[in-house]
């Protein structure tokens, strides 16, 4: 195949996914308000985490519910695949997808502790307050591991593209 198809396929796949991304992102923000969205959030103890589904109300937990199992099972498919070939573009190898794959495994974990205390709330439960909290800070973390490694691979291209139209 041309290099110039290979190419074009790989920047189509990406501008694919990018769309893809907004798209679920908005759909998100339409189906249940930011403010009330745990996983926006750094940090929240269990009881934050409770008082929020309480402010909710039952029509929008259940909202919140079917957005997380529909929006957010499928946004971190495509954001896992957005992120991991766009490190492959920017560093030329697939070393860093350990990073993609632990923000996809904590976000998944996430998920599955939110969902949880949204079909046993109103019953206040420390532990799945605790680890729902606990996977939201890990996947952060780990997002921003890989905004520095996009911030990084992004100023080696750059600096690499300079460096060659200058010699």
């Amino acid at each position: 195949m041309d290099l110039r198809v290979k190419k074009l396929s790989k920047s189509l796949i990406i501008f694919v996914l990018l769309i893809l991304f907004f798209l679920i992102n908005i759909l998100m923000k339409n189906t249940v308000p930011p403010e009330y969205v745990l996983d926006l959030k750094f940090h929240y103890t269990a009881m934050e985490a409770y008082q929020r589904l309480e402010l909710m109300g039952q029509e929008l937990r259940e909202s919140y519910m079917k957005c997380l199992l529909i929006f957010d099972m499928l946004y971190m498919v495509i954001y896992t695949i957005l992120v991991s070939r766009t490190l492959l573009y920017l560093w030329g190898h697939q070393k860093l997808d350990w990073v993609c794959m632990a923000v996809l495994f904590s976000d998944f974990l996430e998920n599955i502790t939110v969902l949880y205390l949204l079909n046993t709330f109103p019953v206040y439960s420390f532990k799945g307050g605790f680890l729902a909290s606990f996977f939201t800070t890990t996947k952060w973390v780990f997002v921003v591991m890989i905004i520095m490694l996009l911030l990084g691979g992004l100023f080696r291209t750059i600096m690499g593209r300079i460096g060659k139209s200058t010699f």
